[in-house]
């Protein structure tokens, strides 16, 4: 969001209201991200993360307001700091179905629950006061119920005007969940977590609410990546979706059990010591079969001269790693020694998309390489946890 070109109201959208930044505080608006979990339920009116991420650190201080509606910064507004984002959130949504007649529409909830920093009222989190789990597990229960109590207002709203017969409701996870201290079997039977290219890292829940479309207890058990939405809801409204886009439309999936997507690009990141996330780097799934490398290699970025998997060097005879994810979901059997012809089908496939690729975003200059257009751009000036964190290019 460092231009106000990436806003969401320069990019489609007739309205926005809501937060520009990730890890914002539930009920200050003040974007920043703590350790999680960071159990604040008693104070959480008054809550707000320290600067760098934590309480105590030194790091810049990149805190700031962070509730917008349209381009004007709204968080210090009275009704809004003070009230969970959830709340905000339904509320907005109720008063906008119930303004909407039987025009079409579409409406997009990012709902922070339960992004951290992990916060909820108290009396959420009072509601799990007697099970036998951890302060902090109880926070996250409590953060739970408040979206679940959101989406039913939503749901109850598009009843209430009558257009939940003729509306198609998708809740979806962003991705799997992070470790974090006293919450235990996060992703269980999945393996890895948040910031991994393990299934527990990128495989999520959704769910469809399609009255007259999809039968009740439909169970969709087929490949389905988040570019697909795009292309399936054009579809849907009857429309078509760019050629050059990524996605599928799905639905034939959805409704019907086709195989409409056969393969899954979980990540490709060549910069084996840097970067966001650390390794495995790279892993593709087609069908049942996934492959993961340690690092990959890709030909002209960050000064690579070939492209192709590269092993962990204090333990090269563990990589690459190949799993069937059919019977073996918590990628505990790793199979490459045994399948090096499929290990070999899959690396082609890697290298074919890595020849197409750009190189990932970093958080330093020049950003996303040389050719970068903002490669020279300022980081955000450190203007303390008050001001609004809007564009600033």
């Amino acid at each position: 969001m460092h231009e106000t070109r990436y806003y969401p109201s320069s990019r489609g959208f007739d309205h926005h209201e809501g937060y520009f930044q990730g890890c914002g505080s539930y009920a200050t608006h003040i974007a920043a991200c703590c350790a999680a979990p960071t159990p604040n339920a008693s104070d959480i009116e008054n809550f707000v993360c320290g600067p760098g991420g934590g309480e105590g650190s030194s790091a810049k201080d990149y805190r700031g307001l962070d509730w917008f509606s349209g381009y004007t910064p709204t968080g210090a507004d009275p009704h809004i700091n003070g009230t969970v984002s959830s709340e905000i959130i339904a509320a907005r949504a109720e008063a906008f179905i119930m303004n909407a007649s039987s025009s079409p529409f579409f409406l997009y909830l990012p709902f922070q629950n339960i992004h951290a920093p992990y916060d909820a009222k108290w009396d959420s989190v009072q509601r799990f006061a007697d099970l036998p789990i951890s302060p902090q597990q109880k926070q996250i229960y409590g953060y739970l119920y408040e979206l679940d109590v959101a989406v039913g207002r939503v749901v109850s709203a598009l009843k209430a005007a009558g257009l939940l017969e003729d509306t198609v409701v998708i809740g979806v996870s962003d991705n799997g969940a992070p470790s974090a201290p006293g919450v235990l079997d996060r992703n269980y039977p999945l393996s890895g977590f948040k910031g991994t290219v393990y299934e527990g890292g990128t495989r999520v829940p959704a769910f469809i609410n399609a009255p007259g479309r999809v039968p009740p207890g439909t169970v969709v058990d087929k490949l389905v990546h988040v570019t697909d939405w795009v292309p399936t809801l054009l579809s849907l409204m009857g429309g078509k979706a760019s050629e050059d886009l990524d996605g599928l439309d799905v639905w034939p999936s959805i409704v019907s059990g086709q195989t409409v997507r056969q393969e899954v690009v979980v990540n490709i990141n060549p910069l084996c010591t840097g970067g966001q996330f650390s390794a495995p780097k790279a892993a593709i799934r087609i069908g049942d079969m996934k492959l993961l490398c340690f690092c990959y290699s890709v030909t002209g970025i960050a000064g690579a001269s070939e492209t192709g998997c590269i092993g962990d060097p204090s333990n090269p005879g563990e990589w690459p790693q190949l799993y069937n994810l059919t019977g073996d979901i918590g990628e505990s059997h790793n199979l490459a020694k045994l399948l090096p012809a499929t290990v070999r089908d899959l690396e082609s496939r890697l290298a074919v998309l890595a020849s197409r690729m750009v190189e990932p975003m970093q958080w330093t200059p020049p950003f996303q390489g040389p050719d970068y257009y903002c490669a020279n751009c300022s980081l955000r000036n450190s203007t303390g946890p008050y001001l609004p964190w809007d564009a600033w290019l």
